[in-house]
């Protein structure tokens, strides 16, 4: 991929992820730690959640202004509050993504996904 800003000098961050029946980045009961983000950027995370799962659970624990959401793959997206449990009912099956954006540069933030 090639992107060419016009004549600007501020600095572009691109994420992705992919995630798919063999895994994504994000693994069921293992906090993902050690996440810092600049000001105005932000992270996308990936897990595949099984057939049989009917309701999972994703916590962000983070200290500063954050957004997080979580995506299915149809689009559907749910918002969830930083540090609380956000339980999300599970399609089975799937992949889910979690997008962290900080409007404030953050340090140690963690990320788990359980059920």
């Amino acid at each position: 991929m090639r992107i060419r800003l016009r004549e600007t000098t501020q600095q572009f961050h691109l994420t992705a992820t992919t995630g798919g029946r063999d895994g994504g980045s994000l693994t069921e009961g293992e906090t993902l730690t050690g996440i810092s983000l600049e000001a105005n950027t932000f992270t996308i995370q990936s897990i595949y959640i099984p057939n049989d799962v009917i309701e999972f659970t994703v916590l962000v624990e983070v200290q500063g202004d954050v957004f997080v959401e979580v995506q299915d793959i149809t689009g559907q997206s749910i918002l969830c509050t930083p540090g609380a449990p956000c339980r999300i009912n599970a399609q089975g099956d799937s992949v889910y993504f979690i997008r962290i954006f900080a409007n404030e540069a953050i340090t140690d933030t963690s990320l788990l996904v359980d059920w």
